[in-house]
């Protein structure tokens, strides 16, 4: 149910942006073949959702890798 007065636009544009920006960043990675669901979403309080849909163990173990990767850069580079 949504309710009168919720940014329903705002969240969903958002999440637009975040959207993208993950998908381009997923394609840079290779991986954006198993993220095919991805889209954009808003709940009933107006916020912004990233849906990834269902998503490969394969391409998840993938993506943890590359975050793992990021974080051990972005704590070698604060020492």
């Amino acid at each position: 149910m949504f309710h009168d007065g919720t940014p329903y636009v705002r969240g969903w544009s958002e999440a637009d942006r975040a959207t993208r920006e993950l998908a381009d960043m997923l394609t840079l990675a290779g991986i954006a073949v198993g993220f095919g669901a991805l889209k954009a979403d808003v709940n009933v309080h107006g916020d912004g959702l990233v849906n990834l849909g269902a998503v490969p163990t394969d391409v998840v173990a993938q993506l943890a890798h590359l975050l793992a990767r990021g974080l051990c850069t972005e704590i070698a580079a604060n020492l």
